[in-house]
């Protein structure tokens, strides 16, 4: 993902793979209740059991089998990039997320 052809082809290929996710007739694909992708990080949100969430998984990867996908499930709360999603019943909390290393140190520019 360091270069610019890279990103630019990954965003291809995720824009083609939602497409084509998003307009198939597989019932497990409805109710989404927000997907949000940075570059191939994808958060999607769906009330549904662990069992549909792998079986939507595994029509990804049958969908396209030549790459590897994963799949967490964290709940109440899940990290995505620096963001905390907190589930709470019906609603949705979002805030800022720092990794348990981070330090708040920032470089002064002066000194590069």
């Amino acid at each position: 993902m360091e270069s610019l052809p890279a990103s630019l082809m990954v965003d291809i290929f995720m824009n083609s793979l939602e497409k084509d996710i998003f307009n198939s007739d597989e019932r497990l694909v409805k109710n989404v209740e927000y997907w949000f992708r940075y570059v191939d990080d994808v958060l999607r949100l769906r009330k549904s059991t662990v069992v549909e969430l792998r079986d939507l998984l595994m029509f990804i990867i049958f969908s396209y089998p030549t790459h590897q996908f994963t799949l967490e499930i964290r709940a109440p709360k899940i990290h995505f990039l620096d963001l905390s999603v907190i589930i709470e019943q019906v609603l949705h909390k979002f805030d800022n997320y720092r990794e348990p290393t981070y330090t708040d140190i920032v470089i002064d520019r002066s000194f590069s």
